[in-house]
């Protein structure tokens, strides 16, 4: 598929190296990790089904911004997420009317927005979501979409119980 990519930063783990199997990284090389995330996430229908010029948008807009990382799992790359930041008011509009234009540049706000997410598993799933809780702990909302290949989809939100 693809070789391993030259990271830029040491792999982010569990400080308390509790990780096990899985690593979070960023590229060195944006162009690398913007084909290296078309190339994840092109192979799952929820994506796939997708039109081209907004997921491509929407991954340039991530790396550029450095909002997003590589799910690594016994060092094979399964997994990504990416995130813009908002207003929490934005965000939760964006899960409801599925307006991207609501997020607005991405680079500021209370609230975190997941519009990218693959895991290959539910245990690699709670890794990233217990990893985003820390990274995140400065943020009050913490919003995603659940977009299954049939073409439903479900809001998903987690309050920062510390700030409420």
């Amino acid at each position: 598929m693809f070789s391993d990519p030259p990271f830029s930063e040491p792999p982010i783990c569990d400080p308390q190296g509790r990780a096990g199997p899985f690593a979070l990284a960023r590229d060195t090389d944006p162009y690398a990790a913007l084909g290296r995330a078309a190339m994840l996430l092109m192979a799952h229908d929820s994506f796939g089904t997708l039109p081209f010029r907004q997921v491509t948008a929407l991954l340039a807009g991530q790396v550029n911004r450095g909002h997003y990382l590589f799910v690594s799992r016994n060092g094979q790359q399964t997994g990504f997420v990416g995130w813009a930041f908002c207003s929490e008011a934005a965000g939760e509009a964006w899960i409801t009317t599925h307006d991207t234009r609501l997020i607005g540049d991405g680079r500021g706000g209370a609230c975190v927005a997941f519009n990218s997410w693959l895991t290959d598993g539910p245990d690699m799933n709670s890794f990233l979501v217990g990893q985003l809780r820390e990274l995140f702990r400065d943020k009050s909302l913490l919003v995603a979409r659940r977009r299954y290949a049939d073409g439903r989809s479900r809001p998903v939100r987690l309050r920062n119980a510390r700030l409420s």
